[in-house]
């Protein structure tokens, strides 16, 4: 029986995306003394990549909320004048 079996459906299906995508880069890790864990660190890489991307949209959405918030008070500002 394989361990995956025991996954939860929903992480089997996280799982077998990302393995998905380390295939891209199989010729790669395939060349390693350890495959499986070359792979590993490639899936890891692949989501810290993720992880940075949403990082910075994140940021960039908090700066975009931020100036609307200073533009909304300094409207208010002004019309108190």
């Amino acid at each position: 029986m394989d361990w995956k079996d025991n996954l939860d459906p929903i992480l089997k299906d996280f799982l077998k995306a990302l393995l998905s995508e380390t295939k891209e880069y199989k010729d790669i890790y395939i060349k390693s003394e350890d495959p499986a864990k070359a792979q590993i660190w490639i899936a890891l890489a692949l989501l810290y990549r993720k992880y940075i991307s949403l990082e910075s949209k994140i940021n960039e959405l908090e700066n975009i909320l931020n100036d609307k918030e200073a533009k909304e008070k300094l409207e208010e500002f002004l019309k108190k004048l």
